[in-house]
């Protein structure tokens, strides 16, 4: 069926290439730039499907229009006989894409995955006081974090989004220690080695693009394009992979070809060279709060350390 699809004239011309669909196991998505070209491409689908005796799920089965509509009315698809829905929103494998191409409604899905996912655990100690804090941040990296940023190597996450996620991320640390919403996250997050969501973001994307480059598949041909303009011209398509790499300040060649950096991220703040983090551990206050976090009495309830920990975390 997909070699059917591209073999089809329909589609999205980029560069020498026509892009028309994009598939994962079983899941497909076509693109056309035309009403009747996307029409034409899910009756080849369909078509196909008959001669092999299997059908498509008609409620999973949808349609959307990327971008400002100029329709006068809007436009009908069908699947032989039946009418497809037109949404305004489109999950993709778990990402959250929108006909706006903004990315809210993903960010505010994976924020509610990750509260899930971590509070799901409230009855085995995750809250305070429960389980030790090196216990809590071993469960929040491995399923808090990866539920909080699945799929945002994805999409283009504006700075006041990566903001909202950062923001999750403390208040849910600040929720499994017992401390005050209102605490200062800065100094809990460095004393605990757990590292900025915006950098996880960042290493993900660049193992996406990396990894991208090691399977010949459409999206390798996009992105040879993508990367062949940005050579050429100079300049980025905004909003792509491409265009997101470069915003790093990395070049994509040297990507393709070396890989991102090694390593998970840190947010050792004697080596990030933020300066507030800096300044906090100069002054001694992270170190001393990760005394106070990973001591074995910090989980007694209204214990000395606890009151400790409040206090450096409001203060400073």
């Amino acid at each position: 069926m997909l070699l059917q699809l591209r073999g089809s004239e329909c589609g999205l011309k980029i560069g020498t290439k026509l892009h028309n669909c994009f598939a994962y196991a079983d899941d497909v998505t076509l693109f056309a730039s035309t009403v009747p070209q996307l029409q034409h491409l899910i009756d080849v689908c369909y078509n196909y499907s008959d001669r092999w005796r299997f059908s498509f799920n008609i409620k999973k089965s949808v349609c959307m229009i990327v971008g400002k509509s100029t329709f006068a009315e809007e436009p009908v698809w069908y699947l032989n006989d039946k009418v497809l829905e037109n949404v305004k929103q489109l999950n993709l494998l778990g990402v959250c894409f929108q006909s706006d191409m903004k990315s809210d409604s993903h960010v505010s899905n994976r924020i509610s995955k990750a509260r899930g996912a971590i509070f799901r655990y409230s009855g085995t100690g995750v809250c305070y006081p429960g389980l030790a804090s090196d216990v809590k941040t071993y469960i929040w990296n491995t399923v808090g974090v990866p539920s909080l940023t699945y799929g945002l190597d994805c999409i283009d996450c504006k700075s006041r989004l990566k903001r909202s996620i950062e923001t999750a991320q403390s208040s849910t640390i600040k929720s499994l220690l017992g401390l005050s919403k209102f605490s200062h996250s800065t100094p809990i997050l460095a004393a605990l080695d757990i590292p900025k969501v915006s950098e996880i973001i960042e290493r993900d994307t660049q193992s996406l693009f990396h990894r991208i480059f090691k399977v010949n598949s459409p999206v390798r041909d996009l992105n040879v394009f993508l990367v062949a303009k940005q050579i050429v011209t100079g300049f980025s398509v905004k909003g792509t992979l491409v265009d997101r790499i470069m915003r790093m300040g990395l070049s994509p060649t040297g990507l393709i070809a070396s890989g991102p950096a090694t390593g998970n991220p840190t947010c050792d703040p004697r080596v990030a060279g933020q300066a507030a983090e800096s300044r906090l551990a100069d002054c001694g206050l992270v170190d001393s709060l990760r005394y106070v976090l990973l001591h074995e009495d910090y989980n007694k309830p209204h214990g000395t350390m606890h009151h400790i920990a409040k206090l450096l975390t409001k203060v400073y």
